[in-house]
């Protein structure tokens, strides 16, 4: 067959198109359809490649800082690692007394606690990054202070660890998101600044889960964080990371953000203490927040640690400390008549919302809690808390405003956890599906 005759022949439209219109409209439709969709999936593909790069590159980088930290501690002599594990060991008013005393160096503190945070890495998988400029830090301090003999600020050599979505100057806060690695934050969340005056060193950062909006702890950059008494259960979230680590005893103190629990309930899985104080009684300038806007449901910043008596210390130096830099924080100091008052207080108490049902070990320590507050002479009265349903509605009413589009974007356009690829299929459904399910 001449060659022309054979492409007129292999190019000829098929007669049944040919002659109809509507097919032959629907034969183009659908193939743009297809081509579209294989130039999406092909574009899909080849940005989780330079993602997954990405994400091996700062696994990398973690992994050298940890080797590092374990280069220096295996160079020390037996009577070296038996002094850190004291320090780690002391109780946080006993460590800041010995930090201002001299009996311990902020190098040493930092050395400590860098060894105990490996361990709880390697047990939960909860670091996400160490601060390296924490060392050098650490030896100025030191230096300077020896030198000059000045006064030492209230919480001088003091190591604290910081939740992922805490700006930190030159360092990430992805969220758990693979497209924003590498995109290093030019300054302190105010808080680490407040952190830095007091004499605190930040030296190591934690997991969180994608989104920040879960209370598991799970992210396909870091992966996922487990309890520091089981592997087989979650550390909570979303400051879960922070949460394993304290509990593994890996640092004296460290910050979360709580809206609806992340910090209370990684504090309770883990073991450790922590507070959601009043929105805004410690600055959220600096944030990483789950989705912009969300000023009705307002969050936290608060303290975590292993004693109640850290989060009493961080909260004398935090509360109403920020009023020339952050204006929407009341500058209300820390009440210390308060906590030293003898009279009696008066508190209120439930062991069921009567919405979710808790566990028998958790009204149980609510009971305990009571008869201890009882002993003490204080006066405490159960509470029921009213239109509990009504009140759940509302709150997921208002982290949806948007119906889910800011979430659903920054997931579709990134390596999504497993969890959120069922959770936000809901989101694609249309509003009426929804409203209609809504009815049953």
């Amino acid at each position: 067959m001449h060659s022309l005759e054979w492409h007129s022949t292999f190019l000829e439209i098929p007669s049944f198109v040919r002659h109809n219109p509507i097919r032959s409209a629907v034969c183009v439709g659908g193939g743009l359809v297809a081509s579209c969709c294989i130039v999406k999936t092909l574009q899909k593909f080849l940005s989780d490649q330079g993602r997954r790069e990405k994400i091996a590159k700062k696994r990398e980088s973690l992994e050298k800082q940890i080797a590092s930290i374990s280069k220096k501690l295996s160079d020390l002599d037996e009577l070296d690692l038996d002094e850190l594990e004291t320090i780690a060991a002391l109780p946080f008013d006993d460590l800041i007394a010995q930090l201002q005393n001299g009996k311990i160096t902020a190098a040493k503190a930092l050395l400590a606690y860098q060894s105990k945070a490996i361990a709880a890495h390697q047990q939960t998988n909860c670091i996400t990054e160490f601060f390296s400029e924490a060392v050098n830090i650490a030896a100025d301090m030191d230096e300077r202070y020896r030198r000059t003999g000045d006064e030492k600020p209230p919480l001088f050599g003091v190591p604290f660890s910081v939740k992922e979505s805490i700006f930190v100057a030159g360092h990430d806060s992805t969220r758990g998101y693979a497209n924003d690695l590498d995109n290093m934050r030019s300054t302190d969340a105010i808080l680490i600044a407040r952190m830095r005056e007091m004499g605190a060193i930040p030296f190591v950062q934690t997991n969180v889960p994608q989104t920040l909006l879960s209370f598991g702890c799970s992210n396909p950059i870091y992966g996922t964080t487990t309890n520091p008494h089981s592997r087989a259960r979650s550390s909570g979230g979303s400051s879960g990371g922070e949460g394993a680590l304290i509990g593994c005893g890996g640092s004296p103190l460290g910050f979360g953000t709580d809206v609806a629990g992340s910090i209370r309930v990684p504090a309770h899985c883990c073991g450790i203490a922590g507070i959601k104080p009043t929105s805004a009684r410690i600055s959220q300038v600096g944030l990483n927040r789950a989705t912009p806007g969300f000023q009705m449901l307002m969050a936290s910043v608060g303290p975590m640690a292993p004693s109640v008596s850290a989060l009493v210390a961080a909260c004398r130096y935090l509360l109403g400390s920020y009023s020339r830099t952050d204006p929407f924080v009341a500058p209300i100091p820390f009440d210390e008549n308060a906590l030293k008052a003898e009279h009696a207080l008066t508190v209120g108490f439930y062991e069921d919302d009567g919405y979710f049902e808790p566990v028998a070990a958790c009204k149980r320590v609510v009971l305990e809690a009571r008869d201890a507050l009882l002993g003490k002479g204080h006066n405490v009265v159960r509470w029921s808390p009213p239109e509990v349903p009504r009140a759940i509605r509302l709150a997921l009413s208002m982290t949806n405003m948007d119906g889910g589009r800011v979430l659903t974007d920054l997931v579709s356009r990134d390596i999504a956890e497993p969890f959120h690829k069922s959770m936000f299929a809901f989101y694609s459904w249309p509003n009426w599906f929804r409203r209609l399910l809504a009815v049953f």
